[in-house]
């Protein structure tokens, strides 16, 4: 489906769906048993998002960013039933937010060479941003 050379797509386990997530795309639901792609809002307003997401399995959240093409970036997390979402703006990124990780109160954003870090709870939460230079090899 997806044949652009570079472009970067994860497939996430969410809710007994396979999601893949395509970068600058909506989500497409993975029909296995009629081998199709069905579209999926994650993000709500039509907002396109990144390829890479993670599911928290403790509490089994999906967290999503949504892409660059569409200022501000935005983390979304949409609860373990799929019912109801929460937005919120990634402040201060020094470049588009490219990828995703999870702490167990943290979320944690890569934008080229800075991490950014945003508290999971609270509702004027702020980005903290640092360069992290050159992993060692």
């Amino acid at each position: 489906m997806f044949t652009e050379p570079g472009r970067r797509f994860q497939l996430v386990s969410f809710r007994g769906s396979i999601l893949m997530l395509v970068d600058d795309a909506l989500a497409c639901a993975v029909d296995l048993a009629r081998r199709t792609f069905h579209p999926v809002d994650l993000a709500g307003s039509g907002r396109h998002l990144i390829g890479d997401g993670a599911v928290d399995p403790e509490t089994g959240e999906l967290h999503l960013v949504t892409s660059a093409a569409s200022l501000p970036q935005l983390h979304v997390r949409v609860s373990p039933g799929g019912l109801t979402r929460t937005t919120r703006p990634i402040d201060g990124a020094p470049g588009a937010v490219n990828e995703v990780a999870l702490t167990a109160d943290q979320v944690v954003f890569r934008a080229g060479e800075f991490l950014g870090v945003m508290d999971r709870t609270g509702v004027d939460v702020t980005t903290e941003w640092m360069p992290h230079g050159n992993p060692p090899t």
